[in-house]
């Protein structure tokens, strides 16, 4: 037997046409990246990708561009964002963040919601998760953060997973966001 070749397909019909193979979800949607660069600091916007920090160079980020809140006296918003075509059950989310501070200071949170784009203004909350400067460990440098939540509610098709990732204040702590990924977890990650 010769080198086994992993090759990716796409099927694509005479008319242009582009299908996509069908999952039991419905869809082959595997997840989103979404990169600092894509929020808006306008919060009258209307974006649900947003932040309240200031976006900034940095060339240790992808696309050389981050999100940055240093040191808030309060709580906030470092990026927020929503993501449809994500199927109800266990999601992993994974951000991309780095720190001044590494201590057992509590530095950021991340809540996820169940958000109806049409009937809801802010969205139900289902989880909050609270990170440490230990859980970066090292100062100054990226590091991907990532758990596995729960998705649920009542499907409508104006629902997505919806995620705030909130600086917490009176820890001195400067942060820098890079990228946060949402995807349905697969079942092999526990």
């Amino acid at each position: 037997m010769g080198n086994i070749e992993r090759r990716n397909i796409r099927i694509e019909d005479w008319e242009g046409n582009i299908y996509y193979p069908e999952t039991q979800s419905g869809s082959s949607l595997a997840g989103r990246i979404i990169d600092s660069e894509d929020a808006t600091t306008d919060l009258t916007s209307g974006s649900v990708t947003i932040t309240e920090g200031t976006v900034t160079t940095d060339i240790t980020a992808n696309n050389s561009i981050a999100i940055m809140i240093a040191s808030p006296a309060a709580d906030k918003l470092l990026f927020q964002t929503a993501v449809s075509g994500i199927p109800f059950g266990k999601v992993a989310v994974d951000i991309r963040i780095k720190s001044n501070v590494v201590s057992s200071a509590n530095i950021f949170k991340v809540e996820c919601y169940y958000y109806d784009t049409i009937e809801e203004s802010e969205g139900t909350l289902l989880e909050t998760k609270t990170f440490k400067g230990t859980d970066i460990s090292t100062a100054n440098t990226y590091k991907n953060i990532n758990f596995i939540t729960d998705f649920y509610g009542n499907y409508k098709s104006s629902v997505t997973f919806k995620i705030k990732v909130i600086a917490i204040g009176g820890n001195a702590a400067t942060l820098y966001f890079d990228q946060i990924a949402i995807a349905k977890a697969m079942p092999t990650i526990s």
